[in-house]
């Protein structure tokens, strides 16, 4: 029979403070993990919002132009009355549309950069590898780990990209189906 004085009984004040030191760094890393996921998403709220703007922009500009070519149509023909319409307001003012080099900086989207890259691979490909080639090829972006895990895995979902684990990593390559078709 063990007594709490027997010294080959574990301390139990010792494992506790094991499990709670083991909690508070698996505790910190999912903060730094849920922390990369946030910027990537608010990476990707600016520019979806920048798309929006040039939208609207463009949306504006069409209805000027539906406008503009309604006005040209001859007012009368055949002796038919046609009533007058007031135009349309235009639209609240509008913000500073990005100019063409902010545009040609921005350049192309992240994922046909991945696709681009990888159909130009003959092996499967991490998201940390696939950073820093992307990262060296447009230093001008700002590409993290996240963003570029985030934008495969729309690619894998979309059956552009092929997702495999080797180990504790993930790798990616295009599916044989998609690689004709990179933009």
């Amino acid at each position: 029979m063990t007594t709490e004085t027997d010294p080959t009984r574990p301390d139990l004040k010792a494992q506790y403070a094991s499990k709670v030191a083991g909690d508070i760094d698996e505790n910190e890393a999912d903060q730094r993990r849920v922390e990369a996921q946030i910027q990537a998403l608010q990476e990707q709220l600016v520019s979806l919002k920048a798309d929006r703007e040039l939208l609207m922009s463009v949306s504006a500009a069409l209805l000027d132009a539906t406008t503009a070519a309604k006005a040209t149509v001859p007012a009368q023909s055949a002796g038919m009355t046609v009533a007058k319409t007031s135009p349309r307001p235009k639209p609240a003012a509008k913000k500073k549309q990005p100019s063409v080099r902010e545009a040609e900086d921005r350049g192309a989207a992240l994922t046909d950069l991945i696709l681009g890259h990888l159909s130009e691979q003959h092996e499967p490909r991490s998201t940390s590898e696939i950073l820093r080639c992307l990262a060296e090829a447009h230093p001008k972006r700002q590409i993290s780990d996240p963003l570029v895990r985030t934008s495969a895995e729309r690619l894998v979902a979309r059956g552009k990209l092929v997702r495999s684990k080797q180990g504790a990593g993930v790798y990616y390559t295009v599916s044989s189906g998609s690689s004709s078709n990179v933009k």
